[in-house]
């Protein structure tokens, strides 16, 4: 490969990069945009039921219901994700990174591959964001798996369509429960 060829592959790269670093940017912007639409609806729904501890118990026991579904259904049924075939499934996986604690709820591992899965009822745009720091955090944590490819996914039971495409843009698969399986969406 001649000097030209290599130079014209970096410069080719470094303009993909660029093209990457503005879809990350409008995408981010579009996330922020949403998210402040959330923070808004939420305020309502507090309104409407009084803050009530109630109902945002009511919430987090369906999504930890849903947790425990897609977790037995790697468990017990299969632990095949586009084409990768995972070893072991975790439910629950707790780390510290100084003194921040994370949790994942859902990892699957194998020789080469990580796949952290976020699974909420009804999954937001800023769960998005937090999946994507959950991949950087993940390898400070446990940084034998920092060679791993790491895949992401959300999982949840109804999905915006705006969610949809942002989950597509980032690469990040989209899973849905269907009677006694599972929907895996891969980003592509």
């Amino acid at each position: 490969m001649t000097y030209e060829e290599i130079k014209d592959i970096l410069a080719q790269t470094a303009a993909s990069q660029a093209k990457a670093d503005i879809r990350l940017a409008k995408t981010e912007a579009n996330i922020d945009k949403l998210q402040a639409s959330q923070v808004k609806s939420e305020a309502k729904i507090d309104k409407l039921f009084g803050g009530s501890k109630y109902m945002h118990n009511y919430i987090n026991n369906q999504a930890e219901t849903l947790e425990v579904r897609f977790f037995s259904f790697f468990e017990e049924v299969s632990k095949v994700i586009d084409g990768i075939t995972y070893d072991l499934v975790l439910h629950s996986v707790k780390g510290v990174l100084g003194k921040q604690k994370y949790e994942y709820d859902i990892v699957l591992y194998n020789s080469e591959h990580i796949f952290i899965l976020e699974v909420k009822s009804t999954p937001h745009l800023n769960n998005l964001k937090q999946l994507l720091r959950q991949k950087e955090t993940f390898t400070q944590i446990f940084s034998q798996y920092k060679d791993y490819e790491i895949h992401l996914g959300l999982g949840g039971e109804a999905f915006h369509p705006e969610l949809l495409e942002a989950a597509k843009e980032q690469g990040i698969y989209i899973l849905k429960p269907d009677t006694d399986t599972l929907q895996i969406i891969p980003p592509r």
